[in-house]
């Protein structure tokens, strides 16, 4: 309703809180949304990112961009120097790498700070957190951040010119180990919007961590073996049960001078002194099931003889019949120079199996453990020594479950990626998975167990973590009446979720199931004339390049029970390998009574736009007509002096009705184009005060700026009463220059206006007039909360500053 009791300021706070209401409607389920979105696209960035690829560097844009305005500063752990130093920065890195050079002489990533420092410089409630990756606020700062290394107050100081605010920070903790650190520095005067959707970031890109150390390490070791095959002094081959040659290492050219290459694909009698030695050979494994130790006579490419050792075995189909010859041969003649080469190798394995991440094990078919690697006390707390000739179910949180992973191979013959609970030295859980087989004995029975553990207790959070996300968002797609839904492109079916069906005023059981082809839905909830609508996006969703592509749309449908219904339909797509959309993602939310309200406040706000302008309208006439009445009254005015005032008063009512005028031409009813106002008032005083030929220029230099009701009508004033009083008195001989300029510099606005006339009288204090000009100059600036300021050196030029006083 209008109410016309009402003040112009009350219908326009009126009218800008029923726009915020309008604007904060939909933002918490944008923001859900948004957040699964960046979860999601983080997810597959990390799935995709290539090995090459700096994954810290990854880690701090992506936080950045997230955050913007702040710095992000990535540590590692160095174990050499037992310290932290940085690895990536993201975020007025130069400005802060400047700071670092004048504090410490040193670039960033030469500063480093010890492990013992970090533990000193937390308390040890937030160090806790830390390492369990939980993201903390760091209350002491910068100061904090460096472990003290930095005087507090030159922190402090650092803070200020950085233009630093609150600082948080966590670890990137992985196999028990805090491996690196993550801090945030907002911009003083900003909050942590959004932590929650921060801590799961920094989850997803821990795993992503373990994930590539883990590939890392398992990259080293395939170059360690496959180097030791390479090089190994003794040959390894493998054949045919008929004698071709199928495996041979590089090995062979060194004691024979054949090649690898050479050799593969031809008989093995190539490599025989006596062929009929191979029969004995083959004869003697069928019996005892290997050879080992066993001398042949071969012969090199120039058909030298070469005497060698050999140790063989059959190797076996699934069936356990022989189908082929795996071994190694042995140069004797240089027996003493292979040992050596031998225990070198030994050595390398060794070094293998003390330092690798994964925890490498052995028991006897009593569970009885035989071996086991020095990792699994990164894991459970106990040294292999504690370990080697104790049952293992003291590593198992359930022993039963021995039973069942020995069930398991027996079953397969091996398992992979078998998931296991343990326990540490202390009795804390430890999710595992083990890839294992037995160790079998020359007739093929079973003798123990061998296998590879990993810890992926870290897997596991991230999988729970994820369950939670979905059920959070669930229970948020829930409170917002939100009903999601997918389609599946190649089989042309829907599959909807209860609370979509809710929205429609039906269930998955009355429609026959949760799933539905795309012709029945349109059948049964699409009215013919929004058929085409909901055509247009699928065309445009199957037609897309964009595997980012997402979009909404609005639209009517018809519920169960026969009522329309208008609805926002928002959906993204799901590509394969190939580039081709698989799937249509989407959530339906029904948004029929925000439209009505959204009508409600538009018509509202069209009463509200018509009635301002009509009170600029009627304003600006009765402006109007004073300044008529003073324009007739003043024919009446023989006296030059009093018909000037007459005229001067009309100017004034001018150029307050031209105000108005401006804001009831405008779209926009509480500000105007003060640089425009100042060009149309200037060519209406110049009209009014300068004879037809006038030799008087005015120079403008103007800048479009909008300015609130509340400051342009005392502004107007103010321009008024300089322009008149140059035109009126600056200019003796009839020539000269007036200059007007309008600028903004920040939230500052700066006035000139000035000429190049007679100038004011050296003994006029012009904040001390009976002039009501000048009067009414000084009043009108106090009134914006402005500054004045004359300069005469070369006539007269006035310098008003002021701000903007409303919003």
């Amino acid at each position: 309703m209008l109410d016309e009791n009402k003040s112009k300021e009350e219908l326009i706070d009126e009218l800008s809180e029923l726009k915020a209401i309008l604007k904060s409607k939909d933002e918490s389920t944008k923001k859900i949304i948004e957040n699964e979105r960046i979860l999601s696209q983080t997810a597959l960035e990390l799935v995709d990112l290539p090995p090459s690829a700096d994954l810290y560097d990854f880690i701090a844009k992506k936080l950045n961009n997230l955050l913007e305005n702040s710095i992000i500063a990535i540590t590692v752990y160095d174990n050499r120097s037992d310290s932290f130093h940085l690895r990536a920065v993201q975020g007025r890195s130069k400005k802060l790498n400047d700071f670092a050079q004048k504090i410490s002489g040193k670039e960033l990533n030469e500063i480093k700070v010890p492990l013992s420092s970090f533990n000193e410089a937390y308390p040890e409630e937030s160090k806790n957190l830390i390492l369990s990756g939980r993201l903390i606020k760091i209350e002491n700062g910068l100061y904090q951040v460096l472990c003290g290394k930095l005087p507090q107050k030159l922190a402090r100081t650092v803070e200020t010119i950085m233009d630093l605010g609150y600082v948080y920070g966590t670890g990137f903790k992985s196999k028990g180990k805090l491996h690196g650190t993550v801090n945030i520095f907002l911009k003083k005067g900003s909050t942590l919007e959004d932590g929650e959707l921060l801590q799961s970031l920094i989850n997803l890109f821990a795993v992503a961590m373990q994930r590539r150390k883990a590939e890392s390490d398992l990259e080293e070791s395939e170059r360690k073996y496959r180097k030791i095959f390479e090089n190994v002094q003794d040959v390894f081959y493998q054949t045919d049960i008929n004698g071709k040659i199928i495996e041979m290492s590089p090995s062979i050219e060194r004691y024979s001078g054949f090649s690898r290459d050479y050799l593969i694909g031809r008989q093995v009698e190539t490599v025989y002194q006596n062929p009929e030695d191979r029969d004995k050979m083959l004869k003697m494994i069928q019996e005892k099931g290997e050879v080992n130790d066993y001398e042949l006579l071969l012969k090199n490419k120039y058909g030298k003889t070469v005497y060698a050792s050999v140790n063989a075995h059959f190797l076996w189909d699934d069936n356990n019949q022989p189908v082929g010859v795996e071994g190694s041969l042995r140069d004797i003649e240089e027996r003493k120079m292979v040992e050596r080469a031998l225990e070198e190798s030994e050595a390398k394995y060794r070094t293998i199996f003390e330092n690798i991440s994964d925890v490498f094990y052995q028991t006897n078919m009593e569970g009885i453990i035989t071996e086991i690697s020095p990792s699994i006390e990164r894991y459970s707390g106990h040294n292999p020594e504690e370990l080697i000739g104790q049952p293992v179910e003291m590593v198992y949180l359930n022993p039963d479950d021995r039973k069942h992973l020995l069930t398991a191979i027996d079953k397969k013959g091996e398992v992979v990626d078998y998931e296991l609970q343990l326990k540490t030295k202390t009795g804390d859980l430890i999710y595992a998975s083990t890839n294992a087989h037995f160790l079998l004995d020359s007739h093929n029975q079973p003798i123990g167990v061998e296998g590879l553990l990993r810890d992926v207790s870290q897997r596991k959070k991230a999988e729970e973590t994820l369950i939670d996300t979905k059920r959070r968002l669930r229970i948020a797609l829930d409170l917002a009446k939100m009903g999601s839904w997918e389609y599946d492109v190649e089989s042309d079916m829907f599959t909807f979720d209860d609370q979509f069906y809710s929205l429609y005023r039906t269930t998955a059981e009355k429609e026959g199931g949760s799933q539905m082809s795309s012709k029945t839905y349109a059948a049964k909830f699409i009215p013919p004339e929004e058929a085409s609508v909901v055509a247009e996006e699928i065309e445009r969703v199957l037609s897309t390049d964009d595997p980012n592509y997402s979009n909404e749309i609005e639209h009517v449908i018809v519920r169960a029970d026969g009522e329309k219904r208008v609805i926002v339909v928002r959906n993204g797509i799901e590509k394969d390998e190939y580039g081709n959309t698989i799937k249509i993602l989407g959530v339906n939310q029904d948004i029929t009574e925000l439209k009505k309200a959204q009508n409600e406040i538009n018509k509202t706000l069209k009463e509200k736009e018509m009635l301002l302008k009509e009170i600029h309208h009627r304003v600006k006439n009765n402006l109007m007509v004073i300044s008529s009445l003073l324009n007739l009254q003043s024919k009446y005015i023989y006296d030059e002096e009093a018909r000037d005032i007459f005229r001067e008063s009309q100017n004034r009512a001018k150029s307050m009705a031209l105000i108005h005028e401006r804001l009831y031409r405008s779209t926009d009813l509480k500000r105007i184009d003060f640089g425009d106002y100042i060009r149309t008032l200037s060519n209406d005083l110049y009209h009014t005060y300068m004879p037809e030929k006038s030799r008087i220029n005015i120079n403008m230099d103007l800048e479009n700026l909008m300015v609130d009701i509340n400051t342009t009508v005392p502004l107007g004033l103010i321009v008024n009463e300089l322009i008149t009083n140059s035109m009126k008195h600056a200019f003796k001989e009839g020539e000269g220059e007036i200059n007007i300029i309008f600028h903004k510099k920040g939230d500052e606005f700066t006035l000139i206006i000035g000429d190049n006339g007679v100038g004011l009288p050296a003994d006029l204090d012009f904040r001390n007039t009976e002039t009501l000009g000048l009067q009414l100059v000084n009043n009108l600036t106090a009134q914006i909360d402005g500054a004045i300021e004359l300069e005469r050196s070369h006539g007269t030029r006035f310098k008003i500053t002021f701000k903007e006083q409303y919003n």
